[in-house]
């Protein structure tokens, strides 16, 4: 369970909070604060000047920065430990039964309460990996059009509507949000896959973690020197 947030937070007040690929979201500018001095939540100034209030339980303090943390993420933490929870108290239950430490009423009404806890969390995990699936289907189609964009990039280039200059720093930055999109769909499908894992019903080994960027880059002989512009990571786009 996620520990409250202190006071030291106030020390943030005024600063950006970042995502977990350290890119800004807004600026920490007020907070709500329980009687007992604990921090609930954060009011954050968007860029776009929105304000939203964020849980201290989204919210991770590293270092001197503070990482908003992705919501399914924490829902598939969540579910990471209380299903193999639910399920190992069923086993124990049963086995009490078996060993006669517990009468049968006692057993039958524990049994339909964990039984009903369960089906309610598979049934909440069902629903996390559903919204995953958007999403990852929403990075494949960010992916396609940055690459439709590169690719109109390269032609007006290559016909001389672009110098060099200006060509470079766009492909730069083209390829930055390539890597960025890239780095989302492995932590999504990474959090896909334990949680099709814990309905198959194998054991979960801990919580989900943030999957660094995977992504391979080849650069041509023309590519390697400094003057070029960076290369392409790759990715296999799968469509539904």
């Amino acid at each position: 369970m996620t520990e409250p947030l202190s006071k030291d937070l106030f020390s943030f007040l005024g600063k950006p909070i970042r995502n977990e690929r350290k890119h800004e979201i807004g600026k920490i500018v007020s907070f709500i604060v329980s009687p007992n001095g604990h921090i609930d939540a954060v009011l954050v100034n968007h860029a776009d000047g929105e304000f939203v209030y964020y849980p201290s339980k989204q919210l991770n303090i590293t270092n001197d920065s503070i990482v908003l943390l992705a919501e399914v993420k924490l829902r598939a933490n969540s579910l990471c430990e209380d299903i193999p929870l639910v399920w190992r108290k069923g086993e124990v239950l049963n086995g009490l039964l078996k060993d006669e430490k517990i009468l049968p009423e006692i057993y039958e009404s524990l049994h339909q309460e964990f039984d009903a806890t369960l089906n309610k969390l598979k049934a909440s995990a069902q629903d996390v990996i559903a919204e995953i699936d958007t999403q990852i289907a929403d990075c494949d189609e960010r992916f396609k059009k940055l690459h439709s964009a590169k690719t109109h990039l390269e032609i007006e280039s290559e016909i001389g509507e672009i110098d060099e200059g200006s060509y470079k720093k766009s492909l730069e930055i083209i390829l930055d949000g390539l890597k960025i999109v890239i780095a989302e769909k492995n932590d999504l499908e990474a959090v896909k896959t334990r949680l099709s894992s814990l309905l198959l019903g194998e054991e979960p080994l801990g919580t989900v973690e943030t999957a660094e960027p995977v992504a391979e880059e080849t650069a041509s002989p023309q590519e390697a020197s400094t003057e070029s512009p960076p290369s392409e990571p790759s990715i296999t786009v799968r469509l539904k």
